[in-house]
């Protein structure tokens, strides 16, 4: 179990220092762009767009990339610090007997990795990066009397090591000299906390789950229940076989859910998985004893719930077995039968009352 503890954590902290990579490869040009306009106090910029195409016709291309080597080492450094302490960390808080891990840990985990990316990673860099921005400026040249080959700084490690040497090695922690007040302290920190989390977080999850799933028999395993059950119906297959896979799926994802909570949830099959065929309606659930297999053309019904705590969700699914599209009266039974869902559908509202639709229609 270490082992493979040791092997996520060193994986986690390359995808994390590759990303890093790339990142700061696409977002360097924005970010000089922003970092000039926040500087430019003489309003030599009009805007974004204008700020860009100054840089470019006056430094050349080359100009937006300028400070790139502090920001890839940066966010190279910082994102495999944080991938990889943040694995180190869930390792530790997990329980050593169910290898679940709390919501306690999963929040201690986070919270020791970013303040030890920004101890050690983000604030130097940081301060090394716009340092140097600030003083490579084209009209930086003009206003204190230098000429580009006289800058302060000629590059980033130049930058860090003057800084370094002029301020001591705390100089790269160094603020601006601005104390904010509490209250603006805890504002800015609640806004920063929660923007992220917020617009990232459904992305994350579709991302985890996608990510977590496994194959199976050819299957991936995260699949509605109702994919499986029409999957499996095939020509010979036993209808009672089918219907236990069915049952036993449902049983299998919910009872994957809410495992520390500290009440008890109540989870599992609400309705039998069914399968009905041909001249039967609906809610056929065989015995075990049942050997009727399903043929070539017959047309199948699947009908199958769960429930979580109470709360009920059922799903039904007409299925012809046969090879190309339907067509001829199998085709018209089926059309008819999602016309008539529609048209109930569009009965159910506020104030109708169970069993009180009228009949707007006969099959026949």
């Amino acid at each position: 179990m270490a082992g493979k503890s040791e092997k996520t954590s060193y994986m986690k902290a390359l995808s994390g220092s590759l990303g890093g990579i790339v990142e700061a490869s696409c977002l360097q040009p924005i970010d000089v762009i922003k970092t000039r306009l926040q500087l430019d106090r003489s309003g030599a910029y009009k805007g974004i767009i204008h700020c860009g195409t100054t840089i470019t016709n006056t430094e050349g291309v080359r100009a937006l990339w300028k400070g790139l080597t502090p920001f890839a080492t940066h966010l190279t450094l910082k994102y495999a610090l944080r991938m990889g302490s943040n694995a180190v960390l869930q390792s530790a808080f997990k329980d050593s007997q169910t290898g679940d891990l709390s919501h306690q840990g999963r929040l201690l985990s986070g919270f020791g990795a970013g303040v030890l990316e920004a101890l050690v990673i983000v604030t130097p860099f940081e301060l090394s990066s716009m340092d140097f921005l600030w003083w490579s400026r084209s009209d930086c040249s003009n206003r204190e009397g230098l000429s580009p080959e006289l800058l302060k700084y000629k590059g980033p490690i130049h930058c860090a090591r003057m800084i370094i040497r002029e301020e001591g090695l705390f100089g790269l922690w160094a603020g601006d000299g601005k104390v904010l007040q509490p209250w603006q302290s805890m504002i800015s920190g609640f806004l920063a906390g929660t923007a992220g989390p917020v617009c990232t977080g459904p992305f994350d999850v579709v991302k985890t789950r996608l990510m977590a799933q496994t194959r199976s028999g050819g299957e991936l395993k995260y699949k509605e229940a109702l994919q499986l059950v029409v999957s499996e119906c095939k020509p010979k297959a036993k209808i009672v076989d089918v219907c236990e896979k069915g049952d036993a799926f449902i049983r299998e994802q919910t009872g994957n859910m809410y495992k520390n909570a500290k009440k008890k949830i109540e989870r599992g099959v609400a309705f039998p998985t069914c399968i009905s065929v041909n001249n039967t309606v609906c809610h056929f659930s065989p015995l075990a004893s049942d050997e009727t297999v399903l043929e070539d053309g017959d047309i199948v019904k699947v009908d199958m719930g769960c429930h979580i705590d109470g709360f009920i969700a059922v799903v039904a699914h007409t299925h012809v077995i046969q090879q190309g599209p339907v067509t001829g009266r199998a085709a018209d039974v089926i059309a008819a039968a999602n016309t008539a869902a529609e048209v109930a559908l569009r009965l159910v509202r506020p104030g109708k009352k169970d069993g009180l639709f009228p009949c707007k229609f006969r099959l026949r």
